[in-house]
């Protein structure tokens, strides 16, 4: 998606993590982890981007975790880029059970 009165375009990444991989801790009311999403774009100049560390907990009610435990999270990463081909590389960290899954793919951005 453009962005006005710029040349650069908003790049959404949706990561669906299933929950059911998740260290999930229970707590009195509610089962709680967290994700760590890590990225990092390199351009067409082999010019590498900072890589962005986001945080996001991730909470479940007791009374709705059977039902969860086989459902994804989705989460929404979103940047603003100039138009090109990209290599993009993702890492989602699942912290408290210190599992990390990483990928990475190309990507024509116009």
């Amino acid at each position: 998606e453009a962005i006005p009165a710029s040349n650069k375009l908003r790049l959404t990444l949706k990561v669906i993590v299933p929950i059911k991989n998740l260290a999930l801790l229970p707590t009195e009311n509610d089962y709680i982890g967290q994700i760590k999403v890590y990225i990092a774009l390199m351009d067409s100049e082999n010019r590498i981007s900072p890589c962005h560390e986001l945080t996001q907990e991730i909470k479940i009610p007791a009374e709705d975790y059977e039902i969860a435990v086989n459902r994804s999270y989705p989460y929404l990463a979103e940047m603003y880029v100039n138009p090109g081909h990209y290599i993009i590389s993702l890492a989602v960290k699942d912290v408290p059970g210190s599992v990390i899954n990483y990928i990475q793919l190309e990507k024509m951005i116009e």
